[in-house]
């Protein structure tokens, strides 16, 4: 399997300490896509997603929507992808290079 063929699915709310960090780590993974859902954060997080996509515009998805939960955050990142397959992780997970061989 190959990485290009994965998309990284991250629900978010008021992350944006742990979240640049993350971000910046995954994208060296080579995801086919990063879609970020946000839940209305009251912090920086969408300035820092924002940022990273003037660099990563192709890459990095970012969508705002109603905190209406976890699953549901999962489930509308999940209704935006493009590739093959799916996985999901937290604002503050740094995936292992590794993770999917």
């Amino acid at each position: 399997m190959n990485n290009n063929d994965i998309s990284l699915v991250i629900a978010t709310y008021n992350s944006s300490e742990i979240l640049e960090k993350s971000l910046k780590e995954n994208i060296k993974i080579g995801f086919a896509a990063i879609i970020i859902v946000d839940g209305e954060s009251k912090d920086q997080t969408e300035k820092v997603v924002k940022s990273l996509q003037l660099k990563y515009p192709s890459l990095l998805k970012f969508y705002t929507t109603p905190r209406r939960g976890l699953a549901n955050a999962r489930n509308y990142g999940t209704s935006k992808v493009e590739s093959v397959f799916t996985m999901h992780a937290g604002p503050d997970n740094i995936l292992s290079p590794d993770t999917v061989t």
